[in-house]
């Protein structure tokens, strides 16, 4: 029981302070004083929202290039092209002739 009245408790303070919160009043003052301001502010967000987007796609590529280049070793420590056809090099265990 104590559980649901906690959560109303919370929800009735998030309500109420939700008049409260707002953007920095400065910010829009500026804004509206000077118009190279707006387009800075875009550019600044478009930046911020940019990076982590930048950051994921960058560690992904490297993951993709070390697993593509661990699949190249192998394949070539196997003897098998590329494509994983047997260049005939290296007799694999269980493919060798009795």
């Amino acid at each position: 029981m104590h559980r649901p009245r906690s959560l109303l408790l919370t929800l009735a303070l998030l309500v109420c302070m939700a008049a409260e919160v707002s953007a920095c009043p400065m910010c829009s003052t500026n804004i509206e004083s000077d118009q190279s301001l707006p387009r800075a502010y875009m550019y600044s967000i478009l930046f911020m929202l940019a990076v982590p987007p930048t950051i994921f796609v960058g560690i992904g590529v490297a993951i993709y290039r070390a697993h593509a280049r661990q699949a190249r070793l192998m394949a070539s420590a196997m003897g098998e092209s590329a494509v994983g056809e047997p260049t005939g090099e290296l007799a694999v265990a269980g493919n060798s002739p009795r």
